[in-house]
């Protein structure tokens, strides 16, 4: 009895270890298997140095797409600058070149007598009234063949011009509220009836209009 009994045991170890066997076929298969994933780096230190890795390429990609953005932005900047310092020095030049135009135009535009006028009232700038009146009277007096020598503005007569011609020692005074076509022609008359008179005066009054009397 013992003996079968051992016999039985027996047959139950074997059997037992035959139902064992592909349990362990299957676990060393695992194992295997995992043993060959760690080797491809599926590993713990493996998984960290992915993410370390994937952490670092995303700070590159945002340094880089900052650098990118930083540096648009300095172009646009320089863009900027570039064109308000053109617009500045562009507009610098078309005031300068107004300005020069504008001062060539009241040169060119402003009269200049041939003949020297005598200020004295000690004042050496002679206004632009008084030379127009000068320049239409030499051009008037001219076209009577009669020539200025000079024009004297007498002390205190804010209105007055004294007139000297050439050839005659007397001087005429005028109004420069008249105009000098008129006193030219009253200019002219007495010239004449002087010359012809034979007389010497010290001055000819030309300032009323319609008379004219010398002394």
């Amino acid at each position: 009895m013992k003996i079968l009994g051992g016999y039985k045991g027996e047959a139950s170890n074997k059997n037992g270890s035959n139902n064992a066997g592909p349990e362990a076929s299957r676990t060393q298969k695992r194992m295997l298997r995992k043993s060959r994933g760690y080797y491809i780096g599926q590993t713990m230190a493996g998984d960290a140095r992915k993410t370390l890795e994937a952490k670092r390429k995303r700070a590159k990609d945002q340094k880089r797409r900052r650098f990118k953005y930083i540096s648009v932005i300095s172009a646009f900047c320089l863009i900027g600058i570039v064109v308000a310092v053109f617009a500045i020095n562009f507009t610098f030049k078309q005031k300068a070149e107004r300005e020069a135009r504008e001062l060539e135009l009241a040169q060119v535009s402003e009269p200049v007598p041939t003949v020297p006028i005598i200020d004295e009232n000690a004042g050496d700038n002679i206004s632009l009234r008084v030379k127009e009146f000068v320049v239409n009277l030499e051009a008037d007096l001219a076209s009577k063949q009669i020539r200025i020598n000079r024009v004297v503005l007498p002390a205190q007569k804010a209105r007055e011009i004294r007139v000297f011609i050439e050839e005659r020692n007397e001087y005429y005074k005028m109004n420069l509220d008249r105009g000098s076509a008129v006193q030219a022609e009253d200019l002219a008359r007495m010239k004449h009836y002087l010359e012809e008179k034979g007389i010497e005066p010290g001055y000819v009054d030309l300032r009323v209009e319609g008379r004219a009397y010398y002394k």
